[in-house]
């Protein structure tokens, strides 16, 4: 074996920022390289915010799309996309369930104009639960309801949103995860007292 052989062997993967880095120079199969690595973490959190697989699939294409639009101003975290892919994900995802819940919110309407009011129930719980989400927020101290905003709205890294609050970036890692633990926490504690 040779020399060269052994070392590209051995060499470690490159980070998904050098990977952006090699797609700016024109590189198509660095970038395919990131979807590979990561489109099945996308995917999942996608789907279990839309709960679709059409609109699912949607989310994941229009989330490495936006990736590559603006591969020059990613905040990248230890070299890995990875986070602002997820934030961008639920970001885009629930950009999707609000689309889908005022098309539904504007066929009630037209049900009901025509006496016909099938899934009224579902749009109305769903409209609940978003409202319900926003309750939830605002509970959150004044902190978490900004990094939650920063980071899963905005779409900013933990990096970015820590710069922009003066604070660490555990600090913003540690809150969002505590919020999300909260969210969820709040959520399921609704559903078993049904």
């Amino acid at each position: 074996m040779h020399l060269a052989t052994v070392r590209e062997a051995t060499a470690s993967p490159p980070s998904d920022h050098e990977l952006i880095e090699q797609c700016a120079e024109g590189d198509r199969r660095a970038f395919a390289t990131i979807f590979r690595r990561h489109s099945r973490v996308v995917y999942a959190v996608a789907i279990t915010v839309v709960r679709n697989q059409a609109d699912a699939e949607e989310v994941l294409s229009d989330t490495f799309l936006t990736l590559w639009r603006k591969r020059e101003s990613v905040g990248f975290i230890d070299g890995s996309a990875l986070p602002w892919l997820i934030a961008t994900t639920r970001y885009q995802s629930l950009n999707r369930r609000r689309a889908g819940f005022r098309e539904a919110a504007i066929s009630l309407n037209d049900e009901i104009d025509s006496h016909t009011s099938v899934g009224a129930d579902v749009t109305a719980a769903e409209r609940q639960l978003t409202a319900r989400l926003d309750e939830i927020i605002a509970g959150l101290g004044p902190l978490e309801q900004r990094i939650v905003q920063l980071c899963l709205v905005n779409n900013l890294s933990y990096e970015q949103a820590a710069k922009k609050l003066g604070v660490s970036h555990a600090t913003v890692r540690n809150r969002l995860s505590r919020a999300r633990a909260q969210l969820r926490h709040e959520l399921a504690h609704e559903e078993d007292s049904e």
